[in-house]
């Protein structure tokens, strides 16, 4: 005479497997959204006065695989985004187009053919803005981790 015991694990591989389903889909949707996150943070900074609207409207967001989302500034009309966001060194700007530059100071009109423009300080939008939708990230992922597991 024997006994036998059966261990029937197909119901916890079906719960396990709907569990990796739903871990993946809170993951992807995490990152989504810290993807979207940064993309408003960076174009609603006040770290830099954008008086084009250029600089702000650069910042794009989007999906180059599917775990691999961006968030991007700069580009065709916003050059000059990377010098907001790096600052630069103290440099020479020279009259190119024409003999000399024209610029004003305190209702002054100056003509140069030459300046020695001091630099800029760096206002990392961009950094600041994935910095802050990092900590959203996490805080996203533990409130779905919390509810996936009760």
């Amino acid at each position: 005479m024997s006994a036998t015991i059966r261990i029937d694990a197909s119901g916890f591989l079906r719960e396990l497997s709907k569990l990796e389903a739903d871990t993946r889909a809170l993951a992807h949707q995490a990152l989504d959204q810290a993807a979207a996150h940064t993309a408003f943070l960076a174009r609603n900074t006040n770290l830099f006065k954008d008086r084009t609207g250029a600089a702000r409207s650069s910042v794009t967001r989007g999906q180059s695989g599917e775990w691999a989302f961006y968030v991007r500034a700069g580009g065709r009309g916003a050059k000059h985004v990377l010098f907001l966001e790096e600052g630069t060194k103290p440099h020479v700007i020279a009259a190119r187009r024409r003999k000399f530059l024209r610029f004003t100071v305190d209702g002054v009109v100056y003509f140069r053919r030459k300046v020695q423009h001091p630099g800029t300080k760096p206002r990392p939008f961009m950094r600041e803005a994935a910095d802050y939708a990092e900590h959203t990230l996490i805080r996203f992922l533990d409130d779905g981790f919390s509810r996936l597991l009760t």
